[in-house]
């Protein structure tokens, strides 16, 4: 098992390196498709767990709702194969790849489930929950360091990127992916807060409104309104100082930068980049409308849309799709239009059970607090409240990401699923 706790850490440290940790396949003719480190370390922890699990140990204790996972494995396979009539063997080979990502990817629940729970090292869900921090600050750190330094991306134009100008991207290259990490990170950031002593929050408040700042700088709407979302759910869930002193930096944010006037004020009155994100949602609709019960199969999203010929200027020309031609502009319009309507009711049940069966564990420990102050004197009252401080997470994480991927396809991008499944896995191994 150490071993296997180290390759869960080293997949943690890989989530800041974003971009830096691709391997591109272009040598062996996929040029459209990119591996990443975490790629390689996911299905390599997945072995060697499964192994030792089933040889070894011969027995093999799975997690809440993994069944549902399993279901979504086959129905999205299923609709894969399904596709393979009007795809080409190159198309179903890059399209089973990202089948094959998304299955090595949610093993991280089981995976982490079944560490925490059979690890001997005492806190050893802390010591997970404090990697994450440190991750999302060294992220943040670096998005920092490009916004001061390399604030103008138009000059990677060629290479698929959009061209930003000062917005905080870090080493995703993308505003909006950046911001939900940094929103779930200030999350996880805050719940800790929460249950830790006065005296020691100051340092995480403190972290958490660095993250804050971070988000702003992405000047993405889209995390905007999942920071909002997370504000609110902490606020109504749990602290309502909390609240008042995120919404006063939230309100200086809009009154002293204009910029970020600018863009909440673009959103109400339906600029270029909403209109781009209602003709995506459209033509998303048109496929769904095409192909609503068993999808086009995932992910074969790319070369549906290049056969609905969305891949073409209004004069007829091709152009490139650069790095969203894989996704659309809504993770739930994603599913549905590649795995059906069954899929799509898969996934709605998945989330929602997780987020239910943390919301009554977490009902169940309101009287934790009780008992952490009287652990306190012992030195322990951080891992009794561990369980209430990962439920929180995961109760206001999953309502704030799911606002913000009906903008952006952030349910399916690598290192938000890592997170997100991770951060499952502490939770539900955790009473």
């Amino acid at each position: 098992m150490q071993f296997e706790r180290l390759l869960l850490t080293l997949i943690i440290i890989a989530i800041p390196l974003g971009n830096f940790s691709k391997i591109p396949l272009g040598f062996i003719n996929l040029p459209s498709v990119n591996l990443y480190l975490n790629d390689l370390l996911i299905p390599l922890l997945l072995f060697i767990w499964l192994t030792r699990k089933l040889s070894v140990e011969k027995r093999l204790e799975l997690p809440p709702f993994f069944g549902l996972i399993i279901l979504f494995t086959a129905i999205s396979g299923l609709s894969l194969l399904n596709g393979f009539r009007w795809i080409g063997i190159s198309e179903f080979l890059v399209s089973g790849l990202y089948w094959v990502r998304w299955t090595s990817y949610a093993f991280l629940y089981p995976i982490t489930y079944s560490l925490v729970k059979e690890s001997r090292v005492t806190g050893y869900g802390l010591q997970v929950v404090n990697c994450l921090i440190k991750a999302v600050l060294f992220f943040s750190i670096l998005g920092f360091f490009q916004y001061i330094f390399f604030p103008d991306f138009s000059k990677y134009i060629m290479h698929g990127w959009d061209p930003h100008y000062y917005r905080l991207l870090s080493t995703f290259f993308d505003p909006n992916f950046a911001g939900i990490l940094l929103t779930l990170g200030f999350i996880l950031v805050i719940c800790k807060a929460i249950y830790t002593p006065n005296r020691k929050r100051i340092g995480l408040i403190f972290l958490a409104i660095i993250l804050v700042v971070g988000v702003i700088l992405t000047f993405s709407r889209s995390s905007y309104l999942a920071l909002v979302c997370a504000i609110l759910l902490i606020g109504l869930l749990k602290s309502r100082r909390l609240l008042l002193l995120f919404l006063i930096i939230s309100l200086m944010a809009y009154l002293f930068m204009p910029r970020v006037q600018v863009r909440v004020n673009g959103a109400l009155e339906f600029d270029e980049t909403v209109r781009y994100r209602l003709d995506d949602w459209s033509k998303t609709w048109t496929i769904i409308g095409d192909h609503w019960l068993t999808g086009v199969g995932f992910n074969a999203f790319r070369y549906a849309q290049e056969r609905y010929y969305y891949f073409r200027s209004q004069s007829g020309l091709e152009f490139s799709s650069g790095h969203a031609g894989a996704g659309a502009d809504s993770s739930l319009l994603f599913v549905w239009a590649t795995t059906g309507i069954f899929g799509l009711v898969t996934y709605l049940v998945l989330y929602g059970g997780i987020w239910l069966e943390s919301v009554l564990r977490f009902k169940k420990l309101k009287g934790q607090s009780v008992l952490d102050q009287v652990e306190t004197r012992s030195g322990n009252s951080k891992l009794s409240s561990l369980p209430s401080i990962l439920h929180l997470t995961l109760i206001i994480s999953i309502p704030t990401l799911f606002v913000h991927s009906q903008f952006v396809n952030s349910l399916f991008y690598p290192w938000i699923m890592i997170w997100m499944w991770i951060v499952t896995g502490l939770a539900l191994s955790s009473y």
